[in-house]
């Protein structure tokens, strides 16, 4: 897709959707920014107006496309994006793992491997996954923090601290773990 195409989608999405921002790189990757925000914020507004109903699934499922035609590259759009796509059942959620580990075949970036990680119910593959993204891109701060957390539950707490020693170094004014 252009950035030409992609600004238009942009800027119908932001008309049509009531953005106040349009979709910018972030200087932190530990912020999502506004733009993100207002896009969860309709992803919160359409579940609590409609709940999991086919039809609602649908509407948030574009919603959150419309976002990720604008700016697919926003890692938190593709978290966002997961969350609902998973709700659409076992069979949904199977072409999303698909769809994912595609991506991350095909594209190889950090991003694309922690993502695809993300969606896999087995924690020494998510670990092996997570830390493949971690060699890939050092300075991506959400494969430490998923790091930090199966570590813990694997009863490594070495692992762990370390994980999370890194994530807070990347993202000082984060703590949720």
């Amino acid at each position: 897709m252009s950035q030409y195409t992609r600004l238009l989608l942009s800027l119908g999405f932001l008309v049509l959707g009531g953005c106040d921002a349009l979709p910018s790189l972030r200087q932190d990757k530990c912020d999502h920014g506004p733009w993100v925000e207002q896009v969860y914020g309709r992803e919160v507004a359409l579940y609590e107006s409609c709940g999991v109903s086919p039809a609602c699934l649908e509407k948030r499922s574009r919603n959150i496309e419309v976002a990720l035609a604008a700016a697919p590259d926003e890692v938190d759009l593709h978290r966002i994006y997961q969350f609902v796509r998973r709700n659409h059942g076992p069979e949904a959620e199977e072409r999303l793992i698909e769809e994912y580990r595609q991506r991350s075949e095909k594209n190889g970036t950090a991003e694309d491997v922690f993502l695809y990680a993300r969606l896999l119910s087995d924690d020494a593959q998510k670990i092996a996954l997570y830390e493949k993204a971690v060699r890939l891109d050092d300075s991506l701060p959400w494969p430490h923090e998923s790091l930090a957390v199966l570590y813990q539950r694997v009863e490594d707490p070495e692992s762990s601290a370390q994980s999370r020693q890194r994530f807070l170094t990347l993202c000082p004014s984060r703590f949720e773990i």
